[in-house]
């Protein structure tokens, strides 16, 4: 069982992290009162902060965001690309971070200036009095596809990673599905009941309650090998804890994920 590890005193981006939010922390989820460097309070989960996708209270956000679209950061992003690979990197302008995409979707990337927002890829910029905003990764789906902002999975969990092998149209509920969710027991699916003194399962419309965890966990286990869902999460396939730099990128991750059921 994980022990519980609290992120109070740490900083993520431009928040500093006060005191655990009691109000919205439930079902396991832990949720942290943040101070940002801007002076406003803002609560943020705390798989939002470790992964990064929360750095601000949105001031970040609405820099980059004004900076698009006051064109002074509009340029093209920087390419890489490896042909004998099939696959392309590109850098953002606003943060040391890159993107993978197909070389054949080249023309997708070029299209527009994508800034690092949010843990994705994506482009807004000022047309007829309107904003038009874009996320990389829905635009390549929707070359082929021909629909405009549905929802696309990154199956590998590392949302930088545009190119179409990792890639999948869904629905919202598929979509969330593919999260590494924590409880407060550090088992995914189960967690600990306070008020009946009991383990929980629970996972899409199943919920059973287990005197002890022992009994939790193999019923756990025997559901999920005769419920088998391919929108739900597996560790295996996540690979934000390799490290993703470029040197590594081609050898320690692209290669390996091709071989992944």
């Amino acid at each position: 069982m994980g022990a519980f590890k609290s992120l109070v005193g740490k900083t993520f981006g431009r928040l500093t992290v006060i005191d655990i939010d009691y109000e919205k922390t439930k079902y396991g989820r832990y949720y942290y009162k943040c101070l940002c460097s801007c002076g406003n309070y803002t609560s943020v989960s705390s798989s939002h902060l470790i992964t990064g996708h929360t750095q601000s209270c949105g001031c970040l956000n609405k820099e980059i965001v004004s900076e698009m679209v006051s064109g002074r950061t509009r340029k093209q992003n920087e390419i890489m690309l490896y042909e004998d690979a099939g696959f392309g990197i590109g850098f953002f302008n606003n943060s040391d971070n890159f993107f993978l995409f197909d070389i054949e979707d080249v023309d997708v990337v070029k299209s527009r200036c994508w800034y690092d927002g949010g843990g994705y890829a994506r482009s807004r910029i000022r047309k007829d009095d309107e904003n038009d905003e874009a996320f990389l990764h829905r635009s390549i789906i929707s070359k082929y596809s021909g629909k405009i902002n549905e929802e696309v999975d990154h199956i590998n969990n590392f949302t930088y990673d545009n190119r179409k092998v990792n890639l999948r149209e869904c629905d919202r509920s598929q979509n969330i599905k593919n999260t590494n969710r924590t409880t407060n027991t550090g088992i995914r699916y189960i967690s600990f009941d306070k008020s009946s003194n009991k383990y929980v399962f629970q996972i899409d419309n199943e919920r059973k309650k287990f005197n002890n965890l022992e009994e939790c966990v193999e019923y756990s286990e025997e559901y999920l090998s005769n419920h088998p869902d391919p929108f739900r999460y597996d560790h295996k396939r996540d690979i934000r804890n390799k490290e993703c730099n470029i040197p590594t990128i081609k050898n320690e991750i692209i290669v390996p994920f091709r071989n992944i059921e």
